[in-house]
């Protein structure tokens, strides 16, 4: 079963500025009009770190989301290099988080007694990264393959006994993989389809790889909960869409796709994963009351989304003159998590090394670079138990019950936090 024949061609770019990556004119699902509601000003890539202070730049992008007037996929209109973004030392890993980890154990487990019948089932992840989701299904011998561009990532899935391939997953690959290994019975993404930018190329591919009985499940970052939360440092590079169910259910029909279910789920500050199969002549999607709340409340209306950008404008300005005051004030400041969501924060508020001292985190691929655009020096976390700051910047605030947890001598030692969604504040 296959993409329609009547899908629009994909959008056609416009010429960058000198030094910026192109941006499209219109929508990557369904070729129809872009809406802009927000613009976080022009950014580095947010993995880009540096490895000296002194290092070029690199590209850099017009962070500017737009919503299409007809499907409602929102999305950024930049059109990025992913050869850039997902190189072979792409420092992300699934598994620095503790909380994370779990999260992906209990998905496996629910995966394997839920879809997995036979001992011939395959199951595929798409982005697998460190491999943290698979490593409990090749433990339990469940047939599987993970797929990811980034080679130290992969690599980290195969020292956990993953089964890997290391390129971007496209529907040639798919083609290839289908004749080869036979259909997926579940395929599961986590937080990597806002990530392709050719997302019906992707979605070809997964019509091509899962079995007629199978089930696709999707995990991602849900646009509603970000419009209400304020939680503007989604908002960057390598997320070039923003899923709400409204959205990808259109675009799953046009590969005779359904949903069928949507789950809510805390992880990333608010997430939801989507269950979907081949269409039927009855619908069945359970939804949950957060999808319903989508079409009920306009939350997806751009006035709505035009008073969601208003309130960033002032999060953004009252954070950086917060920053600026303590610094003035003879405070040290210093950032807790060098996520990509910081390089949303601290270059679209005009962040420099003069407010904030450092970053920490726990990744060792990110320790002793420096942030991109800011070149902000990132340490260990043991750093910031035995130098503490006077204020910490949650960036991590996705993690904060995770992070509070770990670092109680902050607090009572007289540290402070300082948070920014859905509000900034000073604890």
């Amino acid at each position: 079963m296959r993409v329609s024949e009547n899908v629009p061609a994909g959008p056609r770019g416009v010429p960058p500025a000198p030094g910026r990556l192109p941006s499209v004119l219109a929508c990557r699902a369904c070729g129809s009009h872009l809406q802009q509601f927000l613009d976080l000003g022009v950014l580095p890539l947010a993995n880009a770190y540096r490895t000296s202070p002194s290092d070029a730049g690199g590209p850099v992008y017009e962070c500017r989301i737009a919503m299409c007037v007809n499907c409602n996929m929102a999305q950024l209109q930049c059109e990025p290099d992913q050869a850039q973004q997902f190189h072979p030392e792409y420092a992300f890993r699934s598994s620095s988080s503790a909380s994370m980890t779990r999260h992906f154990a209990q998905a496996a487990s629910e995966i394997r007694d839920s879809y997995v019948s036979h001992q011939n089932d395959l199951v595929l992840e798409i982005g697998c990264n460190d491999g943290v989701f698979l490593s409990s299904l090749a433990d339990a011998g469940v047939r599987h393959l993970g797929v990811d561009p980034a080679a130290a990532a992969a690599d980290a899935a195969r020292d956990l006994g993953v089964t890997v391939s290391c390129t971007f997953f496209s529907s040639r690959f798919a083609d290839e993989l289908r004749a080869a290994e036979g259909p997926a019975k579940v395929i599961y993404s986590a937080n990597t389809l806002t990530h392709v930018a050719d997302i019906r190329d992707t979605l070809t591919g997964v019509s091509t790889m899962l079995a007629q009985d199978g089930i696709l499940i999707i995990e991602e970052p849900y646009l509603p909960d970000i419009i209400r939360k304020n939680a503007f440092d989604q908002f960057y590079d390598e997320h070039i869409y923003y899923f709400s169910a409204l959205s990808l259910e259109r675009i799953l029909a046009q590969f005779q796709l359904e949903l069928i279910r949507t789950l809510p789920l805390p992880t990333h500050g608010g997430s939801m994963r989507y269950y979907a199969r081949w269409q039927e002549s009855v619908r069945t999607l359970r939804r949950d009351p957060r999808s319903v709340w989508e079409e009920d409340s306009g939350a997806l209306e751009f006035h709505e989304l035009s008073t969601f950008a208003h309130r960033v404008s002032q999060n953004r300005e009252k954070l950086a003159t917060t920053v600026q005051t303590l610094a003035a004030r003879g405070e040290t400041v210093a950032g807790y998590g060098a996520t990509a969501k910081s390089t949303s924060v601290i270059n679209s508020c005009g962040l420099t090394t003069k407010q904030l001292s450092y970053i920490c985190d726990n990744t060792p691929s990110k320790i002793g670079k420096y942030s991109p655009g800011a070149r902000i020096p990132i340490v260990s976390d043991a750093i910031f138990r035995t130098s503490p700051p006077e204020v910490a910047v949650l960036f991590a605030w996705n993690h904060g019950s995770e992070v509070l947890t770990k670092e109680t001598n902050f607090q009572s030692g007289g540290g402070r936090w300082l948070t920014y969604v859905p509000e900034v504040q000073l604890t």
